[in-house]
């Protein structure tokens, strides 16, 4: 026992340095040592704050976050589980880690109870404010190092990719699941759900069922849209918000990600019943991946998954901001997280004028004809400037109403990827500059907010000095990205393959289509693929896995605001939403994931007192009445989708969804969900989102921060509400 205690005081005196050398030191040539043995700190409180105590569990490698107020501990392994005696190797696990086989590419997730904690080595040392502990998978060669730091409101947890260090020869890092039982639920535990950011928002409830565990993944941001896949999905909801939280009875705990979340996938787990417990937590990507197609005379086809070569040095943070009282639930969440917003100085408010509606006119598609037996492809008009003026103006004249107007698809390939920016001009078949400038004189005369958009993302030829050979973004193996486009009508088309223009070129974009609208007049601009496609380019390390995508943007964004003009956004993301003065195609449903339970409008909580936001086209969904219920609930503007003109050589496009927005099929209904919608819409304009409630019977009540209470049935069957009998998908206001 001496000998054990002189050697345990001896490694503590220099474990500054035998243990940075043996497993963390941030070089990125160090190679792994697994002779030093483990050096941790006693249990104990690491660091205390007016409001909470951070603890170290030594015994079973655990973090707690203490509440001094009412005694809640949030932990790294649940509570209830240890105080149980539990002993599965997933509740047990600080962390998971991904690893790929550098052989057979297969890829493998090790939990951390397994790999670090029994069959390997933790060090942990105090740090300021925290604790810094080092997870060593000694089978793996793999170390992790993972600082938690208390704040005054909340648990910094951080993971810096260039302290990481890996043997790399059999096995490469993937990815790194961190804290994934710190954010939490007891199954059992009454009015109990997991938050996650799909689509408007989304819930799962906690409670064990028949169907055993339900899970969850999203990638943050959406899908990478640089990497190569099969197919683009078009349906489901991305998670845009890097946002996620549980509510455990009568606590709540709100988790941020606040740096590397492009690069993060936000996954969860409901009705756990081996752990007895839910979770939610984010996975983080330090490698980049790419799936392929592979052939050989051996297996035929098959389809294989390559990662990068080196690891990305980024910082992935998350913040853990515990709620309690009247805000521990998802209205508290979304309010915390709005202040964490303007606190970092990114949610700016907009000065546009509100309205009840906006309308999206596009312009042009391509279609293909043939000539002496060879197809042609030719831009056609679908909605030329003079049209959209006399359709613009009519809706003003018949609805007594200024919509928000977005003109798309007006470039070189109309609503198909074309040159960047469209060519930086437009094609006379849209008619004349000076009617294009009447339309734009006549909207700023009647105070009509006129965007006109821009792809600066995705583009399929070479023009305006950008390359479409030299210049576009990467993938992992250094090809150039070659993806298939979604329209704004959602279609997939395998026919019209297009790139993404690389990160670093993303600025001198902007810079041009500025001195353009500066040249030709152009008010106001919308960039919707901007604030909307995150996405990778790996030419340059900086762009890798999506890092820097937030800043990138948002740096774009306000760039163009500072020119004194409007920007509008549409499915933006956070970054993108923020600063943003206009948000179309705000999400309105959960994505229909089977394990989500309930559709919040936390997108909405969260940006609404900001900006106008606008739906995405009501009259081109499946059921348009559902459609004005879910607008209603979050106080949306409702969005229509428009063409004048439908010809059947559009069937590339899409011919239903076209003929869906053709005008003149369209006018009748506008004038009529208008005339009802306005009323409600024009008594919460201006208005905020104080809390949103799920009522029995799926009835919502939406509370506005002016008083104004909205129910709606969010059914299609008749519900009674607290303000009476509402029929199928209807709202009325209190």
């Amino acid at each position: 026992m001496v000998i054990k205690r002189v050697l345990y005081v001896l490694f503590t005196l220099v474990m500054s340095v035998a243990m940075l050398a043996g497993c963390n030191k941030p070089t990125q040539n160090m190679k792994y040592d697994k002779d030093t043995p483990a050096s941790s700190l006693s249990s104990q409180v690491i660091a205390q704050s007016s409001d909470f105590a951070l603890i170290w569990k030594d015994e079973v490698k655990c973090v707690q976050m203490e509440s001094l107020s009412d005694g809640k501990i949030w932990s790294s392994i649940p509570t209830e589980y240890l105080m149980s005696g539990g002993t599965g190797a997933s509740a047990n696990s600080p962390l998971y880690i991904t690893v790929a086989n550098n052989t057979t590419l297969n890829w493998e997730t090790i939990p951390g109870y397994i790999g670090a904690v029994s069959d390997g080595r933790v060090f942990s040392e105090k740090i300021k404010n925290g604790i810094r502990v080092t997870y060593c998978f000694d089978s793996f060669e793999i170390s992790i190092p993972v600082n938690y730091v208390l704040r005054r409101d909340s648990l910094s947890v951080t993971i810096d990719a260039s302290e990481i260090i890996e043997n790399g020869i059999e096995y490469s890092l993937v990815s790194v699941s961190l804290a994934p039982f710190l954010c939490s639920a007891q199954n059992e535990s009454p009015n109990s759900y997991l938050f996650v950011p799909s689509g408007s928002g989304a819930l799962m409830y906690t409670k064990e069922n028949a169907d055993g565990i339900r899970r969850y993944s999203g990638e943050i941001y959406g899908e990478d849209a640089a990497r190569s896949i099969e197919k683009l999905p078009t349906d489901d909801e991305p998670a845009r918000l890097p946002v996620y939280g549980a509510k455990d009875g009568e606590n709540a705990l709100l988790a941020i990600v606040e740096s590397g979340a492009a690069s993060a996938i936000i996954e969860a787990e409901a009705g756990n019943d081996r752990t007895g417990h839910s979770t939610v937590y984010s996975t983080f990507y330090y490698r980049g991946y790419d799936i392929f197609r592979h052939g050989s005379y051996a297996q035929g086809n098959s389809v294989i998954t390559r990662v990068s070569k080196s690891i990305y040095k980024h910082k992935s943070v998350v913040g853990f901001y515990p709620l309690s009282g009247e805000n521990a639930d998802y209205n508290g969440m979304a309010k915390r997280y709005r202040q964490y917003l303007q606190d970092i100085g990114t949610l700016t408010p907009s000065g546009e004028n509100q309205s009840s509606y906006s309308i999206t006119l596009l312009g042009g598609t391509l279609t293909t004809s043939s000539v002496l037996g060879l197809p042609r492809k030719t831009l056609k008009s679908m909605t030329t400037f003079l049209q959209a003026d006399n359709i613009i103006r009519e809706l003003v004249k018949t609805t007594g109403i200024n919509p928000t107007v977005r003109l798309m698809g007006y470039g070189d390939c109309g609503v198909n990827p074309g040159k960047v920016a469209g060519g930086y001009k437009f094609p006379d078949v849209f008619g004349k500059d000076k009617q294009r400038k009447n339309l734009e004189a006549y909207c700023a005369d009647t105070g009509i907010s006129l965007f006109t958009d821009f792809d600066l993302v995705r583009y399929s030829s070479s023009g305006q000095g950008f390359s479409y050979q030299e210049n576009a973004a990467k993938n992992t193996m250094q090809f150039q990205t070659t993806r298939y486009p979604v329209t704004p009508l959602r279609l997939f088309n395998e026919e019209m393959p297009y790139r993404l223009l690389g990160r670093e070129h993303l600025n001198e974009a902007i810079d041009k289509l500025l001195k353009t609208a500066d040249r030709i007049d152009i008010s106001r601009i919308s960039l919707s693929t901007l604030g909307s496609l995150a996405y990778s380019d790996y030419s340059d390390g900086k762009y890798a896995v999506k890092d820097n995508i937030e800043s990138d943007v948002g740096n774009y964004i306000e760039k163009a605001r500072t020119t004194g003009r409007a920007v509008a956004v549409g499915s933006a993301n956070a970054y993108a939403a923020a600063v943003g003065d206009v948000i179309f195609d705000v999400p309105m449903d959960n994505g229909s994931y089977n394990a989500l339970d309930e559709t919040v409008p936390f997108y909405q909580m969260v940006f609404k007192a900001s900006k106008p936001l606008y739906s995405p086209a009501v009259n081109l969904s499946a059921d348009f009445n559902k459609e004005l219920m879910l607008s209603a609930s979050g106080g949306t503007g409702l969005g229509f989708t428009l063409i004048h003109d439908f010809d059947v050589s559009y069937s590339e496009t899409g011919t239903e969804k076209l003929y869906g927005a053709l005008y003149k099929n369209n006018i009748a209904r506008i004038q009529q969900s208008l005339a009802e919608y306005v009323r409600f819409y024009n008594q919460i304009a201006e208005a905020g989102i104080d809390r949103y409630e799920i009522l029995p019977d799926k009835v919502g009540k939406t509370v506005f921060s002016n008083g104004v209470i909205l129910y709606t049935n969010k059914t299609d069957k008749k519900a009674i509400s607290p303000a009476g009998v509402l029929e199928a998908y209807g709202f009325v206001t209190e």
